[in-house]
């Protein structure tokens, strides 16, 4: 396997992960928030705090999110030679755990110029295929020739 694919694997084994935990994390907070029956206690400064933490927690496990997709991004940019933002440019924010991971303009950004490199050196690829089609016709005549000259 390609390393490519072993980066794309891991991504996608890191992003099952964070959402299991994301589940596991809201189901245990739904069941606090379900056990308020009353109105009234739903009224009460627990309960609002109790809902606060899970959006927090919520937007936590997305930012999460966008750390890992940018982790590999920059890589992917980084494999393929093509210019990230400075650490220090407004295209990062900082994530509560202290992660850094590009906006969204800055991943737009970037994702199209790693589709564009690889749309490039596809191209410079496949440019070749006739030509490889054409030596592979000759060198079959070629056999053919002499297959046919060395019979007599």
């Amino acid at each position: 396997m390609s390393s490519q694919m072993l980066d794309y694997l891991r991504l996608k084994r890191e992003l099952r992960k964070n959402e299991r935990a994301r589940r596991i994390k809201n189901a245990r907070y739904q069941l606090k928030i379900d056990e308020v029956d009353d109105f009234f206690d739903r009224q009460r400064p627990e309960f609002r705090r109790l809902q606060e933490d899970a959006r927090t927690v919520n937007e936590h496990f997305d930012e999460q999110v966008r750390v890992l997709h940018t982790e590999y991004l920059v890589g992917k940019a980084e494999q393929l030679l093509l210019p990230v933002p400075s650490r220090d440019s407004s295209a990062w924010k900082t994530a509560m755990t202290g992660g850094r991971y590009l906006n969204e303009e800055a991943i737009g950004t970037l994702r199209a110029a790693i589709r564009e490199e690889k749309k490039s050196r596809r191209e410079q690829i496949l440019a070749w295929l006739p030509a490889v089609g054409t030596v592979t016709g000759i060198i079959g005549a070629l056999i053919g020739l002499f297959a046919i000259l060395l019979k007599k």
